[in-house]
C-alpha cells in the first residue's frame, strides 16, 4: 500500500515539477534565470516549496534525479531550437495568467523572435504517451472538423446511448433486480458501481460492451479514412498532439532507478515529416477489446474506450496515447 501511496504522489507532482525544473534550464542557459524567477507569480513559488518538501519526504530519489532529467531534456530541446529566447514563461496547469489562457496545451512559453510554445511530459521507460483525453459524446466535435463531425457525433452517441442500455438491462438481470431504464433499484441493492469491483461473469459482461463501442468507434473512422482522407489526417494530428505547428511535444523517458533519462524525444511538428508518417498508416487488430489502433510507421496510436469512474453513467473516457 504505501508503494501505491508512493507512486500516485509521484504521479502527481512531478509534471509541475519537471515544467519548473525543464524552463528553469533552459532559461539559465539563455542567461535568463533571475527574470525567470521573479515573473513566477507568489502562490506558484508556495506550491513548489510544497511539492519539494513532499517530495523531499516520500520520493527522496527525485530530489537528486530530475533536476538532472531537466537539464538533459533541456539540451536535447536546444538541438532543434537553438534561438535566442529572451523569455520563459510558465503556462501549466498551477498558473493562471492571460498567456496561459491562450497558449492551450503548452506547458511554458518561449519567446525570441517568434513565441513558441513546449508541451513536456516525463514518461516511464518504454510506456505509452498521453496525449488527449476527453468524453465519448464530444469525441467527433473536439477533434474532427465541424462540416463533418456534427452528423458522426450524433449517430455515434445514439449507439453509445443504445448500447448502455443493453448492458444496464445484462447487468440487473444477471443481479436478479427489475430491469428498468435507470440504475435505481442497483444502488438501493447497495451494488458497487466500479468495474474494479464486480464479480467476474458482470465485468466480463462491462468490458464486452466497451469493445462493442470500440468496434463503432474504429467503423466511424475507417469511413472518415475512406471517404474524406484529409480530414482524418487532420484528425490522427490532434490525437496525437501535433497539429498545432507552434507547440513542440517535448518527452523525457525516465528510469526512476536512473540517473540518466533513458531518452528524450522532441516532437517537432514539420507537417511534412507527419504527413510522410501518415503515409505508412494502417489499423492494428485489437478484437474484443476496448481500444482501436492504428500504426504510424513506427508509433501506435491507440484510442482506449474506459468509464471516466463509475460505469453507471453514461460519462465515458477517451484516452489517447502514443506508443514509440
Amino acid at each position: 500500500m504505501k508503494d501505491k501511496f508512493r507512486e500516485a504522489l509521484f504521479n502527481e507532482i512531478k509534471g509541475s515539477l519537471f515544467e519548473y525544473l525543464t524552463a528553469l534550464e533552459i532559461a539559465r542557459l539563455n542567461n535568463r534565470e533571475l527574470d525567470f524567477l521573479k515573473n513566477l507569480p507568489e502562490h506558484y513559488q508556495q506550491v513548489l516549496e510544497q511539492q519539494d518538501h513532499m517530495t523531499r519526504q516520500l520520493y527522496p530519489e527525485l530530489v537528486q534525479y530530475m533536476p538532472l532529467w531537466a537539464k538533459t531534456t533541456a539540451h536535447e530541446f536546444l538541438k532543434t531550437h537553438n534561438e535566442a529566447w529572451h523569455k520563459i514563461t510558465l503556462t501549466g496547469q498551477l498558473i493562471h495568467t492571460d498567456a496561459a489562457d491562450e497558449q492551450g496545451a503548452a506547458d511554458f512559453i518561449l519567446q525570441g523572435e517568434t513565441n513558441h510554445g513546449v508541451s513536456l511530459k516525463l514518461n516511464k521507460k518504454a510506456g505509452s504517451v498521453n496525449t488527449k483525453s476527453g468524453g465519448i459524446k464530444i469525441f467527433f466535435t473536439t477533434y474532427i472538423p465541424p462540416q463533418l463531425s456534427e452528423t458522426l457525433q450524433n449517430k455515434f452517441n445514439q449507439l453509445v446511448d443504445a448500447e448502455f442500455s443493453v448492458v444496464r438491462f445484462e447487468l440487473m438481470e444477471m443481479a436478479g433486480l427489475q430491469t428498468e431504464a435507470s440504475w435505481v433499484e442497483w444502488r438501493k441493492a447497495g451494488l458497487s458501481e466500479l468495474p474494479g469491483e464486480l464479480p467476474n461473469d458482470m465485468r466480463e459482461r462491462l468490458h464486452a460492451f466497451y469493445a462493442r463501442v470500440s468496434l463503432e468507434l474504429r467503423s466511424h473512422l475507417e469511413k472518415i479514412a475512406k471517404e474524406y482522407p484529409s480530414i482524418f489526417q487532420l484528425g490522427l494530428l490532434n490525437l496525437c498532439g501535433l497539429a498545432d505547428e507552434n507547440v513542440t511535444q517535448v518527452i523525457c523517458f525516465h528510469d526512476i532507478h536512473g540517473s540518466k533519462p533513458n531518452e528524450v524525444k522532441v516532437l517537432v511538428n514539420r507537417q511534412h515529416e507527419l504527413k510522410e508518417r501518415l503515409a505508412q498508416f494502417s489499423w492494428r487488430e485489437t478484437p474484443q477489446t476496448a481500444s482501436v489502433e492504428m500504426q504510424l510507421k513506427d508509433w501506435i496510436l491507440q484510442i482506449r474506450i474506459k468509464p471516466m469512474n463509475k460505469f453507471t453513467t453514461t460519462a465515458i473516457k477517451m484516452n489517447c496515447s502514443l506508443r514509440f
